[in-house]
């Protein structure tokens, strides 16, 4: 299969365009996933700042790798997994504890987690928000780590095997944090007398090691 069956027509256009120099179709890539990559760095170092750094760090790396990126698929999971591998790298040098944040700034920094089809009723989209929030403060008592592999998992969907490959560490490493993740999160949702089930999540049982 072609890996640029994958690659939007727009970042595709952005792309050739910004290698060949055009700066403002480089500010044009830039704005359409600042947003994404800001939000996903605060999902792993859950302060703003912290998002912030790992975000400048993440178009830096970017602009000096675009034209490595060239045939390697989806845009978007590349430039997701340089995000996180970047806030990941944040965590470790700060010395300070992820921030608190009231119900609504958070609500506001994960909203792109919680966008809903058009043809969803309200009562279904206030569910799903309120289940998505869930998610997201119970994770915000995984370790960084953790936090990075689930994220990978569920938003590239990518098993085990290409995580450890994205953020460098070894498979067997990935796959036992990820299913401590898992079962921190299921306590963390799922109380003695809560019957609701938690998030499936692959733990790369189907993934060849």
């Amino acid at each position: 299969m072609d890996p640029r069956a994958n690659v939007d027509d727009e970042d595709e256009k952005l792309i050739r365009l910004a290698l060949s120099d055009d700066e403002p179709a480089w500010h044009r890539l830039v704005e359409k996933y600042r947003v994404m990559v800001y939000r996903l760095a605060y999902r792993v170092t859950y302060h703003e700042d912290d998002a912030m750094d790992a975000m400048q760090e993440t178009f830096t790396k970017v602009a000096t790798n675009l034209r490595a990126f060239r045939n390697h698929g989806s845009f978007r999971s590349w430039i997701s997994s340089i995000a996180i591998r970047e806030a990941i790298a944040v965590c470790r040098k700060r010395s300070h504890a992820p921030e608190p944040v009231e119900q609504e700034r958070l609500e506001e920094l994960l909203s792109f987690s919680t966008t809903h089809s058009p043809d969803t009723g309200p009562v279904e989209q206030l569910t799903r928000t309120r289940q998505l929030l869930q998610i997201q403060n119970a994770a915000g008592k995984l370790s960084t780590q953790q936090r990075a592999i689930l994220l990978l998992n569920i938003s590239n969907d990518i098993g085990p095997a290409e995580i450890a490959r994205e953020l460098q560490l070894p498979a067997n490493q990935v796959r036992s944090q990820l299913a401590r993740a898992i079962a921190k999160l299921k306590v963390l949702l799922n109380p003695p007398d809560t019957a609701a089930p938690p998030p499936e999540v692959d733990t790369g049982a189907d993934y060849e090691k």
